[in-house]
């Protein structure tokens, strides 16, 4: 994890994908927590 793939260099495209989606992910989480508790 603490490397870069060669085919994830050139391309923040898929980085920042990644990133949306692990945000989307733990926001959607804390909303379905906040909602069983």
């Amino acid at each position: 994890m603490s490397y870069i793939q060669p085919d994830t260099v050139g391309t923040p495209e898929k980085c920042t994908f990644l990133l949306l989606f692990f945000l989307f992910y733990f926001f959607t989480n804390d909303i379905l927590l906040n909602m069983a508790f």
